[in-house]
């Protein structure tokens, strides 16, 4: 054999080598950090109007496109227990409108050694679950997509407080 043959030869082992140990180390990494999580409705429809993905504690970023190829829609989107992000949209037949907006989600877990304690009636309850839940309803809802990812460092976080008025309600309308 020529020496520029085995040179070759050599180059291609090695170059393949170096692809396989890039696309094992990027399998690991995409396990350590599945974000951004994607769902496309577009091809088989949805088959639920709930969404929940489990996730930790912290803020969301969650873009969400409405629309369909075949027919219109109107959609609410609410995450977690029932807060409201989108209401009747209205979307027509091939018509696609897109949205963003951050979750807060959160477990009763503060810590090691901290738990907020829940009353009966909030236990089983969405916004304290170990999952990101959005929920889609109106007349005709149409999702043609969702990515979640946790949103920017510098996201504000508002922290209301009062009475049995400021919560999340499961049912409305309230007040």
């Amino acid at each position: 054999m020529k020496k520029s043959t085995v040179t070759y030869l050599v180059t291609v082992f090695w170059l393949l080598v170096i692809i396989v140990i890039s696309f094992v180390t990027l399998k690991q990494e995409k396990q350590r950090n599945p974000f951004p999580i994607e769902y496309d409705f577009r091809q088989k429809g949805m088959d639920s109007t709930r969404l929940s993905v489990p996730v930790p504690d912290g803020v969301y970023e969650v873009q969400i496109l409405l629309g369909n190829r075949k027919q219109a829609g109107m959609t609410t989107v609410r995450a977690e227990s029932r807060r409201l992000f989108l209401e009747n949209e209205y979307t027509a037949e091939g018509e696609f409108k897109g949205y963003r907006f951050c979750v807060h989600k959160r477990t009763p877990q503060i810590n090691e050694n901290e738990r907020v304690r829940l009353k009966k009636r909030e236990y089983g309850k969405l916004n304290w679950n170990d999952c990101l839940d959005l929920e889609f309803s109106g007349a005709n809802p149409q999702v043609a997509r969702v990515i979640i990812r946790p949103a920017k460092a510098d996201v504000p976080v508002v922290f209301l407080c009062g009475n049995s008025t400021v919560v999340d309600q499961d049912n409305e309308p309230w007040g």
